[in-house]
């Protein structure tokens, strides 16, 4: 658009025309078409005053039916708070009651080329004629006279340029469809090493013309590459090899990052790197404020600020104050007094999926949950918060000012990673590989290893089924499926729902009945707690909490006469700890639970408890609390606390998963390979006697992406298992690493989260 691409600034913000975006210090702010449209006009006529019934004539023509006061004041409004001004004492927009409106601050414009115009001697000439003439009517007086010529003739161009600004904005298209295309990085580009070392993790600059990326120089060493995306070719930024978690100063100029144990950063066009304080070696991310501050991670676990130009760090944050083990992947909000975040129970695995996404006070220290379930919530412009949970990207409404969700999460899409970027200007970004596992399929596995497929994991929905477990009878199969719950008839194909919210549910464990269910909810629910829940098998009835509380829950048994569930809670003193809740079953479709209690103290972690046939003993594993070196032991039920403990599984890392045969004397689990072992016994009042594990089939299982999750169940019989077997590739293609590109991704989420719709 020809002769409007002049930017108009005033303090430190600035209006491109052309794109009809409000930028603050080369931030973008989001305003809605009316306050927008009402900015321009202000802008035409700065100092004078702008009438309410022009603007009424500009932005609600005649044949519209509104009530124009109301509408008015709350576009002002909108208005003020994206500027950070106030009716009282106003900055920018001055309110003459019952008149009309006036924009009161110094207005600059620049050419084309973003230079002043040189004075010509017409301007100056004006000038000496009428010395205080353009200066009274546009309401400001320059601080350095010099300026004044210049100022004026770009000053005089405005009103032209607001003016087509206008026309256009005003028949612009509607919001332009999002567009998804994949660059190839080329032979050289490298998987991140943030966090696990096993995501590609490209970000995006500012204005969404650069990429960066890890990458092998030409002599061989790991460095940071930055690519246009309008170009193939790739520079490297000599001095950040081994980086790590690369992210952009808010003006795009610089690049932060982590290597050797330092938080760094280097300048965009490269140069020398500058250590700017001390970091561990596991990185969880860092951001940088518009106010040269940079709010990181830097131990992995609590939240440090430090000044972009270097210093000693300060904590900002500490989790364990809260209940919490980690905070990580800040991102620094608007106005730079409030910090995004993760909070999580654990570091890794599931615990991501019921983490919280935080926000922490720079100025109080306060801390407040914003969403519960899920985790790398990042605030997107124009009112959004997007964030992962299994794998998925899901968005909601944010009000960055009082802090606050409105509505139901959306499910957005589903990528190849599960870390974004994004720009300014609209697009988002994740890194991803050309050769992707499938969806692991739910099949039948015997002793030779021979599978065959039983249903698709998630009957026609292509996402990952979870936690398979078969009814008493062999003949259903509750599985979980992107937080929710379905229950197959394998005789028949018929499918149920059983639940319908985002609560991440999961865990199904079938009643002795076979007609109930017994499962877990991963997120709070309105009160706050996570829960153990009761339903029908055949969905025929609404889901009723047993039991909850503030810490997260995992059933994982039933006794065989359905009075006790086993199940799994946080430990106060180490990770995880056995607890039993009794159930009273006088009235079978209303259970009323009792007071849970503790199964056996000891100072490892406990977690996968899994009853008998015969009730007397419960198979568990015994973990170092950071989910290594996993046993499968064995303790009589009820446990005291000079019970024995007999070890199943031998010395080998990784043991998890004990599974009874249910007619005969033989204890299963999954071994550090993946592979399924089993164990013959003999028991007694006193005592149980394991022989030597040995391969039950040699068929690797499906290794889930959070290893904690249960991949198999025993059949009716014991002579073959229900698993999630290994998918196949989706693809045959070398392994290269692309970036995914959607484009008009802000405009995708004003179309699946309108405003007023939730």
């Amino acid at each position: 658009m020809t002769g409007i691409g002049r930017p108009i600034r005033f303090g430190l913000f600035e209006v491109d025309v052309h794109t009809g975006e409000l930028r603050k210090q080369g931030l973008r702010i989001k305003l809605r078409d009316q306050p927008f449209q009402i900015l321009l006009l202000l802008l035409a006529h700065p100092g004078e005053i702008v009438s309410r019934e022009e603007l009424q004539k500009q932005l609600w023509p005649a044949d519209t039916f509104v009530d124009f006061d109301r509408g008015l004041n709350k576009a002002v409004n909108h208005l003020r708070d994206a500027l950070g001004d106030s009716a009282e004492s106003p900055r920018f927009i001055e309110t003459l009651p019952k008149r009309g409106y006036r924009f009161i601050a110094p207005v600059d414009a620049g050419t084309p080329d973003g230079h002043p115009p040189a004075p010509t001697p017409e301007t100056q000439q004006a000038l000496a004629a009428e010395p205080g003439a353009r200066g009274a009517i546009h309401g400001f007086r320059p601080k350095l006279p010099s300026r004044l010529p210049w100022v004026i003739a770009g000053l005089a161009s405005v009103v032209v340029a607001i003016s087509a600004a206008l026309l256009w904005h005003a028949t612009r298209p509607a919001d332009r469809s999002m567009m998804r295309f994949s660059i190839d990085l080329g032979p050289d580009a490298i998987r991140g090493r943030a966090d696990n070392g096993e995501f590609f993790n490209p970000v995006i600059s500012p204005d969404g013309a650069r990429l960066v990326f890890p990458a092998k120089g030409t002599d061989g060493r790991e460095q940071l590459a930055v690519r246009r995306l309008d170009q193939s070719t790739v520079t490297f930024l000599a001095g950040t090899e081994g980086a790590a978690d690369p992210f952009f100063s808010p003006d795009g100029q610089w690049i932060g990052f982590f290597a050797g144990r330092k938080l760094k950063k280097i300048p965009l066009q490269g140069g020398a790197v500058v250590s700017l304080c001390d970091a561990a070696s596991l990185e969880r991310g860092a951001s940088w404020g518009e106010d040269g501050t940079i709010i990181g991670s830097l131990d992995a676990d609590h939240l440090f600020r430090v000044p972009a130009s270097g210093g000693e760090p300060e904590i900002i944050g500490k989790p364990e104050q809260h209940g919490e083990r980690t905070w990580r992947w800040p991102q620094v909000l608007p106005g730079g007094e409030n910090v995004l975040f993760t909070g999580a129970v654990a570091a890794s695995g599931p615990a991501l999926d019921i983490a919280n996404i935080e926000v922490l006070s720079l100025r109080s220290g306060r801390v407040k949950i914003v969403r519960h379930g899920g985790y790398f919530g990042r605030y997107l412009p124009g009112g959004y918060l997007v964030f992962f949970r299994q794998g998925m990207l899901y968005g909601v409404r944010f009000d960055p000012g009082r802090l606050e969700t409105h509505g139901a999460p959306v499910h957005l899409l589903e990528a190849d990673s599960d870390r974004i970027s994004f720009s300014q200007t609209g697009i988002l970004l994740y890194g991803s590989a050309a050769r992707r596992t499938g969806v692991a399929p739910v099949a039948w596995l015997d002793s030779t290893g021979k599978s065959q497929q039983v249903v698709s994991p998630s009957s026609g929905v292509s996402r990952q089924a979870e936690t398979p477990r078969l009814s008493p009878d062999g003949n259903r199969l509750a599985l979980a499926v992107a937080g929710d719950l379905y229950v197959h008839d394998l005789l028949r194909g018929a499918v149920t729902r059983l639940t319908f919210d985002a609560a991440l549910n999961r865990q199904p464990v079938w009643m002795p009945d076979g007609q109930h269910i017994v499962y877990c909810s991963d997120v709070p629910a309105s009160d706050g707690e996570f829960g153990i829940w009761w339903v029908r098998g055949d969905g025929s009835s609404q889901p009723e909490k047993l039991f909850g509380e503030r810490t997260p829950l995992e059933v994982s048994s039933i006794s065989p006469a359905g009075r006790t569930i086993a199940f799994v809670r946080t430990g106060k003193e180490k990770g995880h700890e056995i607890w039993t809740l009794p159930l009273d079953l006088a009235d079978s479709d209303h259970p009323k639970p009792g007071k849970p209690e503790p199964f056996a103290s000891e100072s490892l972690s406990q977690v996968d408890p899994a009853f008998s046939p015969d009730g007397r003993w419960i198979a568990y594993v015994a973990t170092n609390g950071a989910g290594i070196g996993g046993q499968v032991s064995v303790r009589p039920f009820p446990s005291a606390p000079s019970s024995a403990r007999w070890q199943v599984s031998e010395s080998e890392s990784g043991a998890k998963f004990p599974v009874w045969s249910r007619n005969r004397r033989e204890l299963f689990y999954v071994n550090s390979g993946n592979r399924i072992m089993v164990a013959r016994y003999t028991a007694d009042e006193h005592a149980f006697t394991p022989e030597k594990p040995r391969p039950w089939s040699p068929a690797p299982l499906f290794r889930p992406a959070y290893n904690a999750l249960w991949n198999l169940d025993i059949a009716p019989d014991g002579r073959r298992f229900i698993v999630l077997a290994p998918p196949e590739s989706r693809s045959e293609e070398p392994n290269t690493l692309h970036a995914t590109i959607l484009l008009n991704f802000f405009d995708e989420l004003r179309r699946r989260l309108p405003l007023g719709s939730n």
